[in-house]
């Protein structure tokens, strides 16, 4: 919704689960075109910056380097969640 909302259109236009959210094999993440948008959970504390961008499989795959959204949502937080990831994905997208 929010990225429809943003004029923007998912690459995936795959089946998702009830959570909205699909696991892709490496085959179909690679015929995927687009702007790739990292997504940091707060809530880990294994992804970070350094850990995939920079790893050996998505130096050949991403041509541009990714969007990063750095703020901290909880993505099945209704409205103002929805709210907060939108004005950060439109900052993040205008900053690149």
């Amino acid at each position: 919704m929010v990225i429809t909302q943003l004029g923007l259109e998912n690459a995936w236009q795959g089946p998702t689960n009830d959570w909205g959210f699909s696991t892709l094999t490496i085959s179909e993440a690679f015929q995927l075109e687009g702007r790739f948008i990292l997504l940091h959970p707060t809530y880990s504390q294994y992804t970070t910056d350094s850990a995939l961008p920079t790893s050996g499989l998505w130096q050949h795959w991403l041509d541009d380097p990714p969007v990063s959204i750095d703020v901290n949502y909880w993505p099945w937080g209704g409205f103002f969640s929805a709210l907060r990831f939108a004005e950060s994905l439109k900052e993040a997208l205008e900053n690149t």
